[in-house]
């Protein structure tokens, strides 16, 4: 048995019992319970289960850190209706981590809790519905009704005159609408606005969930997506103090998680390849960084379109998707709970070319020494950097619109020290000593553009490596001394970039950035290519491809680097407006999904 909230994986279960004590509900209700009510009022009682998060396709188990389970402060909101999509938030309550108690039963995916406390709620016509918002965010809030009697209410003993609260920017407000209604893009200033300023208080809500495991052939008439947990209704403050058990709720947390690693005993690879110039050169990682993150997410993953989203397809169309003989990606095949494994995020199917795409990703274009995360290898975890999840349409899958990791290294040739500045030029896989470089350019000034009498070409004290491609980036670099004026003309600066075919790339202290795969999340097993190369996005098959790239809350995604074919970059470079699979990336890697869900990846550099 686990102690309470520590070692536990990835998502969490909370199992909520609402009895009431009123109008008759029956089997027809949806609340599975044929007993009688009388009067206005019911009870609530809530237990709590935090379950292994299912991995790969094969669903193993395994655990993230103690600190992504801890709970201090749950929203309970209740949404009663006809139906899950127009059912409206009536009342809701907060409990504390002193309200849960470890139950007896855990397994090893699944720890249980309950809670001590019942609650009175008003007596449903209709269906009762369930909403957890665990660790919630200062958007959401349990307003109050001037109460006679808030300690009764707290032990069930009078009705509930508490209501979930949403403030919008303009203060609190008493929120009475639907699910999709209370679903609202939220865009944080920062990632810790989710997880918690120490990341231990991870935002969390309902996981949508199904209730048949996946299949092949045509989809179940029974099987129903659920993101509003169904609550079971009692008609006794007794049958509800020991039903914790009876209806429940599984949240998942509202980021990803990311890790490298090197694979290796230490950060180090030899660079494998045929090119003369890299054999036998040695590439130190020396940190990594998520690039192009998402800057937005909704509280609640989304599966399904907005009636207004009349030409997107959600998932009432993807569990018609299949790849071969395969059973459907889309829904797991553990039971309690069966798992959805995709989400609509807030710019789902934007245009790769869309010209406000910066305003829903960032995208670093430099980055601080201490911001570096620490890569992994053999006994060395990785450090940990947490996003928001981003997903797309199979025929929007472009680089700049995924989420990838950038790496910083150190290539050091073979027989070079290690940290030593080098050269490339015309876009050719020949390296060149800063000494070598500077004859080639000394040759190429000629005329009146020679050198005269004490002067030489030098290398600037620079800060960056630089890539250079105009007269101006030469005249940054290089300078004369030894004369009366140090700065290049232009045209000296143009003879040399002439003379390096246009193209001139330094290696400060060796420092070289890999722009690494794009992360992904069925990747090659459940989602392959029937062509090694996709030229355009839109070449992509919805059915066959969907999701085969994105990050997706609540999975972890674990990179391997394998390989190194040659130097990256001087300078972070730009994130190409391509499908990932148009060509092959410096950087071979590996994916893994570990619990919460997790999934590697290697990269082949």
């Amino acid at each position: 048995m686990r102690k309470i909230f520590k070692n536990m994986a990835w998502t969490m279960a909370a199992t909520l019992v609402m009895a009431a004590c009123s109008d008759s509900l029956d089997e027809s209700s949806g609340n599975g319970n044929s007993n009688e009510f009388i009067g206005d009022k019911g009870y609530v009682n809530i237990g709590i289960n935090l379950p292994t998060t299912p991995s790969t396709r094969s669903e193993s188990f395994d655990d993230g850190k103690a600190e992504e389970y801890k709970v201090d402060k749950v929203i309970i909101a209740l949404f009663y209706g006809g139906t899950e999509k127009e059912a409206e938030c009536k009342c809701a309550f907060q409990l504390t981590d002193k309200d849960f108690l470890l139950s007896d039963d855990a397994t090893n995916n699944i720890t249980s809790y309950y809670a001590t406390g019942v609650r009175m709620i008003p007596a449903p016509d209709a269906n009762v519905y369930a909403l957890a918002i665990v660790n919630p965010i200062s958007k959401f809030n349990v307003g109050t009704i001037t109460s006679t009697n808030p300690d009764k209410e707290n032990v069930g003993d009078a009705t509930l005159t508490t209501y979930l609260t949403v403030d919008e920017g303009s203060g609190a407000n008493k929120f009475k609408g639907t699910l999709s209604d209370l679903n609202k893009v939220i865009a944080p200033t920062a990632i810790t606005d989710v997880t918690g300023n120490s990341y231990n208080y991870f935002l969390m809500t309902n996981a949508p969930i199904s209730t048949k495991a996946s299949f092949t052939g045509s989809k179940p008439g029974d099987l129903e997506i659920q993101t509003l947990a169904p609550i079971k209704v009692y008609n006794d403050k007794a049958l509800a103090e020991g039903a914790s058990k009876d209806n429940p709720i599984y949240v998942e947390r509202a980021v990803a998680k990311t890790q490298v690693a090197v694979e290796g005993n230490d950060a180090t690879l030899t660079v494998t390849t045929d090119v003369t110039s890299y054999k036998n050169a040695t590439v130190k990682f020396e940190g990594w960084k998520l690039q192009n993150t998402n800057k937005k997410y909704y509280p609640v993953r989304r599966v399904n379109a907005l009636d207004s989203e009349t030409d997107l397809a959600d998932i009432n169309t993807w569990l018609g998707y299949f790849n071969g003989n395969e059973s459907n990606r889309f829904i797991g095949t553990t039971p309690n709970p069966y798992r959805t494994y995709w989400g609509i995020d807030p710019n789902y199917d934007k245009n790769e070319n869309d010209e406000d795409l910066s305003k829903d990703y960032t995208v670093l274009k430099s980055v601080n020494e201490g911001d570096w995360n620490e890569i992994g290898y053999s006994g060395q975890d990785s450090e940990i950097e947490y996003c928001l999840e981003n997903t797309t349409t199979a025929q929007t899958m472009a680089e700049n619109r995924l989420t990838s990791v950038l790496l910083k290294a150190t290539f050091t040739p073979d027989g070079a020290t290690a940290s030593t500045s080098f050269f490339m030029i015309n876009n050719t896989s020949a390296i060149y000593t800063e000494e070598e470089f500077l004859k080639v350019a000394t040759a190429a000034l000629k005329g009146e553009d020679a050198l005269i009498g004490n002067e030489e070409l030098a290398v600037k004290t620079v800060s960056t490596g630089f890539n250079i491609t105009d007269a101006t980036g030469v005249q940054s670099l290089l300078q004369i001394n030894g004369g009366t004026d140090q700065k290049l003309s232009d045209t000296q600066a143009a003879a040399i970039l002439a003379a390096a075919g246009g193209n001139i790339k330094y290696y400060l202290q060796g420092i070289t950035y890999y722009y690494a795969t794009v992360i992904k999340h069925f990747g090659d097993t459940e989602t392959p290519l029937a062509s090694d190369v996709i030229n355009d996005a839109k070449n992509y098959d919805e059915g066959k491809h969907l999701g085969r790239y994105g990050v997706l809350r609540n999975n972890w995604y674990e990179l391997t680097i394998k390989s190194v074919k040659g130097p990256g970059e001087p300078e972070i470079p730009e994130i190409p407006v391509t499908p990932p699979d148009k060509k092959e990336s410096y950087i071979n890697c590996e994916i893994n999904i570990l619990s919460w869900a997790k999934r590697s990846q290697g990269v082949d550099l």
